[in-house]
């Protein structure tokens, strides 16, 4: 169940990466390439350790 929500909110922060910069580039003005990034990664971490810890507790 949280694993569904995890990939949920990963694949929310990814469409609105790609919704800003190729759907409304001035929106993407208020932010930087690196800060968009920094955000993307944070979200993937945060998916990688919960997976590893609650699948791992299902074995």
């Amino acid at each position: 169940m949280l694993l569904r929500s995890v990939d949920a909110f990963v694949g929310a922060i990814q469409g609105w990466i790609v919704g800003i910069f190729f759907v409304d580039p001035a929106l993407a003005a208020g932010w930087t390439e690196a800060g968009v990034i920094v955000v993307f990664l944070l979200a993937c971490c945060l998916k990688t350790l919960l997976e590893k810890k609650y699948r791992g507790n299902a074995r």
